[in-house]
């Protein structure tokens, strides 16, 4: 099984056309890239990328704010859809807890990591945070694993999972 993992869904185009090529079948390991790529991208591949699966940044869909974050970024980007949903809710909730941060503490580093630590259920466009002991985020800020099925990305359901191919010889 090949790891399809580009930084951009145009190169992922680009190094799915040359699989096609090449022979190569699926089912692959695609990035958060991939998953996240324009439903497009998915939809003119879903023959070849089903039953593939990969991990996606998730966010919250149900969020009140999003659909005002969604009108201002296409205000400010001439009217482009958000390339990728699933980068663009931490970074701008990542963005607004420095913020906060700072607002609170000043801009002493370690009082501003002492601050982090204190996060616990902060909602934003990427969900529900808070920090643990560690400073990581709790699981429930996590990768969400996904899976390429009849043209869409879905949630993963482990019977869904296609048999492991060789991917050089489709066996």
């Amino acid at each position: 099984m090949f790891f399809v993992d580009p930084q951009t869904p145009s190169k992922g185009d680009v190094i799915v056309k040359q699989l096609q090529e090449a022979g190569v079948k699926g089912p692959f390991i695609l990035n958060d890239v991939m998953m996240g790529a324009p439903k497009d991208f998915i939809q003119q591949n879903k023959d070849y990328l089903e039953g593939s699966i990969g991990a996606e940044v998730p966010y919250d869909k149900t969020n009140p704010y999003l659909p005002t974050f969604i009108t201002k970024y296409k205000a400010l980007s001439g009217g482009e859809d958000l390339p990728y949903m699933s980068y663009m809710a931490p970074t701008y909730d990542s963005l607004f807890i420095i913020k906060e941060a700072i607002e609170k503490v000043g801009e002493d580093s370690v009082k501003i990591k002492d601050y982090l630590y204190m996060v616990k259920g902060r909602k934003g466009l990427a969900g529900t945070l808070s920090f643990d002991a560690n400073g990581d985020p709790d699981k429930s800020y996590r990768h969400a694993l996904r899976m390429v099925k009849n043209g869409t990305v879905e949630d993963y359901k482990e019977e869904t999972v296609a048999p492991a191919v060789n991917p050089v010889t489709g066996k």
